[in-house]
């Protein structure tokens, strides 16, 4: 899950590849997340804290994340056909970070 694979599309909106995130994941980003620096904050300390033995839960708009000490699981909240998706906390650390980094205003613009 490289940076690369996190961009802007040509309207400016932040954007995570399916080809590089399993869709799940993707669609998380983009759509709970978003670009609010403040929520992917939280989300990281969240899984801090899982990391520590504390469960964390977190409910955005369309997903609802439970993390614990070894995993996380996203679930859709509207629709219970879609299997959830189940990651290492360090593997959603990793996507957050990453996610974070791209909100930041490009230093170097053309």
């Amino acid at each position: 899950m490289a940076i690369a694979s996190i961009f802007r599309d040509r309207d400016g909106h932040l954007r995570a590849s399916v080809d590089a995130f399993p869709p799940i994941l993707a669609d998380f980003l983009e759509t709970d997340v978003a670009e609010n620096p403040e929520r992917c904050d939280h989300l990281i300390a969240g899984l801090g804290q899982a990391r520590e033995g504390l469960p964390f839960e977190a409910y955005g708009n369309i997903y609802e994340l439970t993390a614990a000490r070894e995993s996380v699981e996203i679930r859709n909240a509207y629709d219970d056909t879609i299997p959830p998706l189940r990651l290492s906390l360090d593997e959603l650390s990793t996507a957050l970070a990453a996610w974070r980094q791209a909100m930041q205003p490009d230093p170097n613009p053309p």
